[in-house]
């Protein structure tokens, strides 16, 4: 079976949840998965801030992005 990149990725990062998870009890594995969970919502949301804070100096420094997306505008908004 052919396998992209993208797929060996993956199966590579199950095989690490798998290792580090295998020995857990249900409780202790759903505090894993909670814990994960946030960490990646924090991450996100700080990707979101430094796109936005990117978006505004170029705007401020007369390099604006022309891009007519509404989801570009609404950054601006926010």
């Amino acid at each position: 079976m052919f396998e992209t990149s993208a797929m060996k990725e993956l199966h590579r990062i199950q095989e690490e949840i798998y290792e580090e998870t295998k020995d857990m009890t249900p409780e202790e594995l759903i505090r894993y998965f909670e814990e994960t969970a946030k960490k990646v919502e924090r991450e996100l949301e700080e990707l979101k801030k430094k796109k936005r804070k990117k978006l505004f100096n170029n705007f401020i420094t007369d390099r604006p992005q022309i891009n007519f997306s509404a989801n570009r505008l609404w950054l601006f908004c926010f």
